[in-house]
């Protein structure tokens, strides 16, 4: 971390993140969303991040709350997901 932005030069004022939340669905107690994150720090190019997430009557559902549970779990694999990249 830069201690002191005045001395660190151009690359430090050219820095940035934004943040986005966006509800995708809305209905019959589900909530669907997704958050995505955009940064630069230098270089070629920025970051960016996308998590996902729906609730459920205000509890956030995982993975494990669906029905077909081992036909996810193979798709993440055959795609080297993991949960931890896939909900906010």
């Amino acid at each position: 971390m830069i201690a002191d932005p005045e001395k660190a030069g151009a690359a430090a004022m050219n820095w940035s993140r934004e943040y986005s939340y966006n509800v995708v669905y809305a209905e019959n107690g589900f909530v669907s969303f997704y958050c995505q994150e955009d940064y630069y720090t230098g270089g070629a190019h920025s970051n960016h991040n996308i998590k996902v997430g729906t609730l459920y009557c205000g509890k956030r559902l995982r993975l494990s709350d669906l029905p077909e549970l081992d036909k996810i779990k193979k798709i993440m694999l055959l795609h080297d997901i993991t949960e931890e990249q896939i909900l906010c």
